[in-house]
């Protein structure tokens, strides 16, 4: 089961930021969540609480976010 935010209130900004970096990828590569969600073999509503800083994702779903964006694991770390 994914980790949720919830009891982790000072991991918010770094999980609102992520949500946004991960938000502006998807639409940079013209999928939709659901779409994104498909290729990475992840739920959509993940994708959802991701993107709204609540889910705390591991390593192993950035890896498989990376693939299904076509990107580097280190992409979702850099400022545009």
């Amino acid at each position: 089961m994914p980790r949720m935010a919830t009891r982790q209130p000072e991991a918010q900004p770094v999980l609102r930021a992520f949500g946004d970096r991960l938000r502006e990828m998807r639409l940079a590569a013209m999928l939709s969540q659901a779409q994104l969600a498909q290729r990475s073999k992840l739920q959509p509503p993940y994708i959802w609480r991701m993107e709204s800083g609540v889910a705390n994702p591991t390593l192993v779903t950035l890896a498989l976010l990376s693939r299904g964006l076509g990107c580097d694991v280190a992409d979702f770390f850099k400022s545009e």
